[in-house]
């Protein structure tokens, strides 16, 4: 057998190889017997089921399934009294009513495989995407009127729906649903007819079957995700423990949600900065912006509701594509369609009832474009802006954790040295991100030194928005996001961390500082607050003074 062909495929005839001939002519009379066998290989007989070739079919029907199984049933059928038993090798495949239900093997098969593409194939995804960019590019030459809108939605979901088929075609396992849908769609879905079995008892055969199903379902699932998602199914091997599950239907923890999300939180403060002037020009995104945030994102990425996976958007290279559509956006201050629809799931906390609702955090995740695209918006509007030196959440370059722990510690060190009163409180707001206002975060926005293309556009990204939530293997309907920021967005940490800085700001100004604060040096600021995203430590020389920081606190927080 060479070694490029494989157990019961038919082999391509090659002369004999020399050095094994001159081996076995050592032995004394297999010379010309070892010649006449390589030279004339027995006869093999083809399977009318596969179209494979066998020098006998007894051993590979034995094991076979798919249409080979079904031969192999009828040469059963044919074994009992009555029945004329017929050749497989001769007579064609029966055409009969009966139509056995097969079962696995014990094994998994392999999982479903992506057609093999090759660099021909790929190329034309690629010009596909290229074709995508050219048409948005028109949409920069006009202005946002209806018609134009419709349109740029067409190509938009056109656009969209192309990456969502790409996925099952570029190389690699498929998704078992997927590879489920498209046996369907071809007639070779699994038959739910009765199976012939020789069992004793027959009504275990289905049960049988089921989980059988299940496991080659679960065999292929990891697969697909360990080529997309590989962070699930590594969660999935290495947890021991059994995931939280909620208990509550969908129609509660629908309605729960609704209430939270769409109660408009109209609260603004009584005054705000001064906005500062305009900077001339507006934002003009590059490639090489796309291509860094397309590059950053992790390979595992849970898709949106689109579909789309991070594998695809990179051999694809879509990214010309994606930078038009970030354009056209700025330009018009619209965000399409399908980027304004998320999904959301839930996370245990990891402490409370589990069946509260209240202990679990809803991420919701949007289409992987839209996150690209906010992704460079965030990098920029990073540039723009400054944030109070005591926050330290989602602050790039800064393991914010870590120095305020280290604060903390070094505070409650010096007190217990130098035997004084050291006084910490930590505050956690409740719902942070879901209760801010979009009325406040526009008027923040209002106050930054920043494009107006770029701050009209991230207002529109905040603020028009729908999500669904996904639990128990069920999703419910679309609900409007009228409050808050989504956490599971890009931009929500850098959105959140402006519309409060405003009171680390007031808690901390010098003359706050130096009446309640704590020292730790006297060539050091006194700190007084120190914060973490919605997480925050107010630091104070003793309790009167933690409480009248925490009266500010309060108070500009209900403002």
């Amino acid at each position: 057998m060479n070694p490029g062909t494989s157990r019961g495929t038919t082999e391509t005839e090659t002369e004999p190889d020399q050095d094994y001939l001159s081996f076995v002519s050592q032995i004394p009379g297999t010379a010309q017997r070892e010649q006449t066998r390589q030279q004339n290989p027995k006869p093999k007989i083809a399977c009318p089921g596969c179209g494979r070739s066998f020098v006998s079919l007894k051993g590979h029907l034995a094991k076979a399934s798919g249409q080979c199984a079904v031969i192999r049933a009828q040469l059963l059928i044919n074994s009992l009294p009555g029945f004329t038993p017929s050749n497989p090798s001769t007579d064609p495949p029966p055409q009969s009513s009966f139509s056995p239900q097969l079962s696995e093997p014990q094994t998994p098969n392999p999982p479903d495989q992506s057609p093999p593409m090759n660099d021909i194939e790929i190329r034309k995804l690629v010009e596909d995407s290229s074709e995508f960019a050219q048409k948005f590019e028109k949409f920069l030459s006009h202005p946002p009127n209806e018609g134009y809108i419709a349109e740029f939605e067409t190509v938009m979901s056109a656009f969209t729906k192309f990456l969502f088929e790409a996925n099952s075609k570029l190389p690699g396992p498929i998704h078992p649903a997927v590879a489920y849908h498209r046996k369907r769609k071809q007639g070779k879905a699994i038959s739910s007819e009765g199976a012939y079995n020789r069992t004793s008892n027959p009504q275990r055969t289905p049960k049988r079957q089921r989980d059988k199903r299940n496991e080659q379902y679960k065999y292929d699932l990891a697969q697909w995700q360990y080529a997309n998602q590989r962070r699930k199914i590594a969660n999935t091997l290495l947890n021991s423990k059994k995931p939280a599950k909620l208990k509550p239907t969908i129609g509660v923890i629908e309605s729960y949600f609704r209430k939270i999300y769409e109660t408009p939180n109209d609260s603004i403060r009584e005054q705000y900065e001064t906005p500062p002037p305009i900077p001339e020009g507006e934002y003009v995104p590059t490639i090489e912006e796309i291509e860094l945030a397309i590059k950053k994102i992790n390979i595992d990425t849970s898709p949106g509701p689109d579909g789309i996976v991070l594998r695809t958007i990179r051999r694809v290279k879509c990214a010309q594509a994606i930078l038009t559509v970030l354009k056209i956006m700025l330009r018009w201050g619209y965000v399409p369609t399908p980027l304004k629809t998320g999904r959301t799931i839930l996370i245990y906390k990891g402490k409370g009832d589990q069946q509260d609702l209240k202990n679990w955090r809803p991420i919701t995740i949007f289409s992987l474009l839209r996150r690209i695209v906010e992704r460079c918006l965030d990098q920029e509007l990073r540039r723009k802006v400054k944030f109070s030196q005591y926050q330290r959440g989602f602050v790039n370059g800064m393991a914010g954790t870590h120095i305020n722990a280290s604060i903390v510690d070094g505070c409650l060190r010096i007190a217990r040295e130098e035997k004084r009163s050291c006084c910490i409180v930590m505050l956690d707001l409740s719902k942070a991100f879901d209760s801010v206002g979009h009325n406040h975060i526009c008027q923040t926005l209002q106050t930054l030194a920043v494009p107006g293309e770029l701050r009209n556009l991230i207002v529109t990204l905040t603020t028009q928005n729908q999500t669904r939530i996904e639990a128990n293997k069920t999703t419910s309907s679309a609900i409007p996001l009228r409050c808050g920021v989504a956490q599971g967005s890009p931009l929500s940490p850098t959105i959140f961390n402006l519309c409060q800085d405003f009171i680390l700001k007031l808690i901390s100004d010098p003359s706050t500082a130096r009446e309640h604060g704590f020292e730790i040096a006297a060539s050091l600021e006194k700190p007084v607050a120190l914060a973490f995203a919605d997480d925050t430590a107010i630091v104070a020389k003793d309790s009167t003074s933690a409480a009248v920081i925490n009266e500010s606190f309060q108070t500009a927080l209900n403002e």
